[in-house]
């Protein structure tokens, strides 16, 4: 074992490192900096897909399924929007109005296949025996006639009427699809940047299977965030107190901070 140890540090390449680090050491910083600087410009080229989906094997027979399935009925993913103030009614002039301004800016939204909401869809109506097809919100602001014949067509068609409201008529439901290609978490985050600002007056709920795969990835993110922090705290204590050097406690943290840099950029190469 001694002799194992002793041609171990006594090889000519360690000790030419040694040598440089020595007798040359702003020349050996200098370089080890461009190595840095060169390996991490590859972290242009590192992309983290936070897409659940994704992360399953391609050869999964339930994924098969799902990728079928979504190729030809497209996606399948809906992210739900329900807004409104318990114990008040919905039909209101400022809450379709609030409607009206989600639904446009959703769907202006180059991710987004379908918005389906009052704002967005028709009602088919009986006029002297013709079929009469308009919109069920006919305009941004409503007056209370309007409104009134708006819930009467709902209370009318109760199968329809629960898409739209909910069972206490104190809430507003949108449903938004994005189209199949999309990142979830990106999508979930830009639509809840369009609908936070419009419907601050009011309460807002979200869900559906959409909203829940683009937000986890984010609750995973955080979760490693806090415990990288912890860990970095903590290994900072133990090595003061072996240590006992601040500088030599730098020291040792550069250096692991560059090989980290170095090896997500070297991901981002490769």
């Amino acid at each position: 074992m001694n002799d194992k140890i002793k041609n171990y540090s006594d090889h000519p390449i360690r000790r030419w490192f040694i040598y440089q680090s020595i007798n040359h050491p702003v020349r050996s910083v200098v370089v080890s900096l461009l190595a840095t600087i060169v390996m991490a410009s590859g972290l242009k080229f590192l992309v983290i897909d936070d897409d659940m989906m994704k992360m399953l094997p391609q050869n999964l027979e339930s994924r098969k399924a799902w990728d079928s399935l979504q190729d030809e009925f497209g996606s399948t993913e809906v992210i739900f929007v329900a807004f409104g103030e318990k114990g008040h009614s919905i039909y209101h002039p400022d809450a379709l109005r609030a409607l009206w301004d989600v639904a446009m800016e959703l769907e202006g939204l180059p991710e987004v296949e379908e918005v389906t909401s009052i704002a967005t869809a028709t009602r088919m109506d009986n006029d002297e025996g013709d079929l009469l097809i308009q919109d069920l919100q006919s305009d941004r602001d409503l007056g209370e006639i309007e409104i009134a014949g708006i819930r009467d067509y709902l209370n009318k068609y109760p199968n329809v009427k629960k898409r739209f409201i909910s069972q206490k008529e104190d809430y507003l439901i949108l449903m938004v699809q994005p189209y199949d290609d999309i990142g979830l978490d990106q999508f979930r985050n830009k639509l809840v940047e369009i609908t936070d600002p419009i419907l601050t007056n009011y309460e807002i709920h979200y869900g559906g299977s959409a909203y829940i795969t683009g937000t986890v990835p984010e609750l995973i993110r955080n979760d490693v965030q806090s415990l990288m922090k912890m860990g970095i705290f903590i290994m900072v204590i133990i090595l003061l107190l072996n240590l006992r050097s601040i500088p030599g406690v730098l020291m040792v943290m550069m250096v692991i901070g560059l090989s980290l840099v170095s090896m997500m950029g070297f991901m981002g190469w490769v």
